[in-house]
């Protein structure tokens, strides 16, 4: 079936149709939890299109400038380009789906300008601002959100090329694991510490210490991360997304010391945590009962927030 316009929004000229997008569809469940997520953004695997390598990128919650509606935005990110490479510049036409589950078709955006979206030096990403009300895309009349699953894609500048695609699977109960780590002696331990392996996930992970703190700490402190031990385990532009809970553990186990963050690891970037985790002074002083004749405990708590279904 042929595209038809039915309808201009604000930013975007719209229209439907029933072929699926040519390059790309992600799947996003439970959709209820990307909303309701701290992430800014959630970005796809890698994929081929036109010629080139890209990724899609979700963003659950951006405000309109007035505090009012809330919306969803849809990102494209060129992969394969070096940005220090002079005079290198890709010039491209972009289209954004959303899929109606009921009616079995696609909600097609367009931006109303018909000139080409260009990338070149460092600007490497550009986004389907405010792409849907959060209000509209749970519309019961449509069927944008069908149990608690929602399904966007992407085609770029030629119609054609084969797609692929992934589920990101947001786990209710996602799986957790707490590792226990013990320094025998603050004192004498070295400028960097990493604790044995420990798994979860399929991955395998270390907790990483400084107990001079690394180079971005301040003087003083103690740095504490949680490091991902195998980066062979997950693709290259692949993130593991966690949420995370650093401690140091009070020696009667009352009044324990943490600090909790949200973040994804991969092979570019391994590790996540603080510089500054907290004051070598705190740690030494006796009434906050964190040593034990010179030793230590830290532990990680990690759950893993998404698992991955690739489509064929």
């Amino acid at each position: 079936m042929a595209e038809t316009r039915d309808l201009e929004m604000e930013r975007y000229i719209t229209s439907t149709r029933e072929a699926p997008p040519s390059h790309y569809s992600l799947t996003l469940e439970p959709f209820s939890l990307f909303l309701d997520s701290k992430n800014e953004k959630f970005e796809s695997d890698v994929f081929d299109g036109a010629g080139k390598k890209w990724r899609l990128s979700f963003y659950p919650n951006r405000q309109s400038g007035d505090g009012g509606h809330k919306y969803i935005s849809l990102g494209l990110e060129i992969i394969d380009e070096d940005p220090f490479r002079r005079g290198w510049k890709v010039n491209f036409h972009c289209k954004m789906f959303v899929l109606d589950q009921k009616a079995v078709n696609y909600t097609v955006f367009e931006e109303k300008s018909s000139k080409p979206r260009t990338f070149y030096g460092i600007i490497r990403e550009c986004i389907f601002d405010q792409l849907m009300t959060v209000e509209d895309l749970m519309d019961k009349t449509k069927g944008y959100i069908v149990k608690d699953k929602c399904v966007f894609g992407v085609e770029i500048t030629v119609l054609g090329d084969a797609m692929r695609g992934e589920s990101l699977i947001l786990n209710k109960v996602p799986e957790s694991k707490i590792f226990t780590w013990t320094i025998l002696s603050l004192e004498d331990a070295g400028k960097e510490n990493f604790s044995d392996e420990f798994e979860i996930n399929g991955h395998k992970w270390k907790l990483f210490m400084y107990p001079e703190g690394d180079q971005k700490a301040r003087k003083g402190y103690l740095s504490l991360f949680l490091c991902l031990a195998n980066t062979n385990s997950i693709p290259l532009g692949r993130k593991v997304y966690v949420e995370y809970k650093l401690r140091i553990k009070h020696r009667l186990g009352t009044k324990h010391y943490e600090k909790e963050g949200h973040d994804s690891v991969s092979k570019e970037v391994t590790k996540v945590g603080f510089s500054d985790f907290i004051q070598l002074g705190e740690i030494y002083e006796e009434s906050n009962g964190y040593l034990f004749n010179k030793s230590m405990t830290i532990q990680g708590e990690i759950k893993v927030l998404l698992s991955y279904n690739y489509l064929e």
